[in-house]
């Protein structure tokens, strides 16, 4: 993503949050930790408070959301859409 956001022509925070749900300051912070050399990682550093089968839910919930729906869905879970991303990768338990 701070690769499409530092590229020639990258559409504006505000288009990018409108496709993808994820809030224009955390485009900002990507950005800024990527220009400062900071190490980016792919795993959130949050805890989850989840279940499997929560996790599970909430992933077949948000599928059929718009953009801006999903980005409502995810505050009131109190979720970012990197973690409902990682639970999709996630393999889920037997």
């Amino acid at each position: 993503m701070v690769t499409k956001l530092l590229s020639p022509g990258s559409p504006s925070f505000k288009i990018l949050n409108e496709e993808t749900g994820v809030h224009h300051t955390s485009f900002r912070q990507w950005v800024k930790a990527y220009v400062n050399g900071k190490p980016m990682t792919k795993k959130s550093k949050i805890p989850s408070k989840f279940t499997p089968e929560e996790k599970l839910q909430i992933i077949i919930e948000s599928a059929s959301l718009s953009n801006n729906q999903l980005g409502d869905y995810l505050r009131k879970k109190g979720l970012y859409s990197a973690q409902l991303e990682e639970w999709k990768e996630e393999p889920f338990p037997e």
